[in-house]
């Protein structure tokens, strides 16, 4: 089939972080791709922090040029008003460095060294009919030129938190409390310019980032709930500055914005993949997302090239990504409960409330458990289709779990098929551990490392407690 300019291999919808880093990968990797970018970015200034941690990322990924353009050193203090009402400040470590990226700037350059890949970016952009039901067909756009068809054989989603109903049908499967967050550039005149703050408020938390250039611009957001959603964003701002223990100086606000910023988990009967914010929307106080959105559309890419390469297997890798999203999703929430269940003024009020009352805290017994005489597998365990990595594809395996849960083929390097066996077989679990050393497939592993698969098998459910007769 001859190349063309309106058929492609994957087109995205959505050129920022995670579109683009999909993009760039699946270009390395031979694939015919196109960008569709709606609106691009103004000037107003939108800062993120890159952590220290994502380095080995930034580097894999040929990321560096970007960001020298995009991003300077994060300030090295930082500022913590929470519980008693006093400021506690921490100077960071050297490892503990961010970088403070403009957006504006860094997505652009993304988007270019995409183009420079051989990746059709369309900009400006808009999708004017719906995504094909069958997740393989062609979609209409609007571009300054005038419509064009274009076609696909998998299509990404990747438009982050402003996902667009109009295009295919949303369903939210998990949803935080309500949260708006004010934002707008900001610059301080006084001594605090030079802090990173987070400050608690009666009806949510002020979020002060600052520039990395003493007198530049940087951020200011404050996050409330529902009940002020409606709220004039320049009048919160000014209100939540004022009101707050940090004494910033004179501070000169521009332009200020109303976002939809509830943490949430996002998915979509039509197979299409979702990337990024468009599937995961994490929680606005640990300001992570430019790192999670560049992670997740590396990791994404693996999922759908394979589907390029094997239609026959699409629903089976949208239901992968999707319960990888959901591991994102769960890990992030707890994430972000170290701070919300801190002591906190005013925990009485709707905004502290709603979220002490929407987490869940288990504490992890340390103590090493104990094998119970007799094991049963649990009535639900099945053999369940998962995918491993190999190269730039997934390759399909079969592992054993429970419906919904993880799938294992393995436990500390133990394969899970012959100990279910054994177990099945076994009257005490001693048996099961002395009929191992018979097994050809178990018999090169230790008693103690067949006893830690085991205690594995019990915490994951795969395994039960299974009571002695009379």
């Amino acid at each position: 089939m001859l190349r063309t300019r309106n058929h492609f291999d994957c087109i995205i919808i959505g050129g920022g972080p995670a579109g683009s880093t999909l993009a760039m990968t699946l270009a390395g990797w031979g694939r015919r791709v196109a960008v569709i970018e709606e609106t691009p970015r103004d000037a107003r200034i939108e800062v993120e922090d890159l952590p220290a941690e994502a380095r080995p990322m930034v580097k894999r990924l040929g990321l560096g040029a970007a960001l020298r353009h995009s991003a300077g050193n994060c300030p090295r203090r930082r500022m913590l008003i929470w519980g008693d009402g006093h400021p506690s400040k921490d100077r960071l470590e050297a490892d503990h460095f961010a970088l403070r990226v403009d957006r504006s700037l860094f997505d652009a350059d993304l988007r270019g060294m995409a183009r420079a890949l051989g990746v059709e970016i369309f900009e400006p952009a808009r999708v004017s009919s719906e995504l094909p039901e069958s997740g393989r067909g062609t979609i209409e756009i609007t571009t300054p030129d005038g419509p064009r068809r274009l076609r696909a054989e998998v299509f990404v989603v990747a438009t982050g938190r402003r996902s667009d109903a109009r295009i295919m049908p949303l369903s939210v499967d998990h949803a935080g409390p309500d949260a708006w967050a004010f934002v707008a550039p900001a610059r301080s005149r006084g001594g605090r310019a030079r802090f990173d703050a987070i400050e608690s408020l009666p009806y949510g938390f002020l979020r002060w980032q600052a520039t990395s250039r003493r007198g530049g611009w940087g951020q200011v957001a404050v996050i409330v709930d529902r009940e002020r959603a409606e709220d004039d964003p320049d009048e919160v701002i000014a209100e939540a500055l004022t009101r707050s223990g940090i004494a910033f100086g004179v501070i000169e606000v521009q332009d200020a914005r109303r976002f939809d910023v509830g943490p949430r988990l996002v998915s979509t009967k039509l197979p299409v993949f979702l990337v990024g914010s468009a599937a995961v929307a994490i929680d606005p106080l640990l300001g992570r997302g430019l790192a999670a959105a560049v992670a997740d559309g590396e990791l994404a890419a693996v999922a759908v090239n394979t589907a390029i390469e094997n239609p026959d297997e699409r629903r089976a890798l949208l239901a992968h990504e999707q319960k990888r999203q959901a591991d994102r999703h769960r890990a992030e929430l707890a994430a972000a409960l170290g701070i919300y269940l801190r002591e906190v003024r005013f925990s009485d009020q709707p905004f502290w409330y709603r979220r002490h009352e929407a987490v869940e805290v288990r504490y992890l017994n340390s103590e090493v458990p104990t094998l119970p005489e007799r094991l049963r597998v649990a009535g639900t365990v099945g053999r369940y289709q998962v995918w491993e990595r190999r190269g730039d594809l997934l390759e399909s395996v079969v592992g054993w779990g429970l419906p919904g849960g993880p799938v294992k083929q393995q436990v500390h390097r133990v394969p899970i098929e012959p100990l279910i066996a054994l177990v099945e077989r076994a009257q005490w679990t001693d048996d099961v551990v002395g009929l191992a050393g018979r097994d050809a497939r178990l018999c090169a592993h230790s008693r103690q490392t067949l006893l830690q698969a085991l205690h594995e098998m019990i915490r994951l459910g795969i395994l039960e407690h299974d009571v002695v007769p009379d």
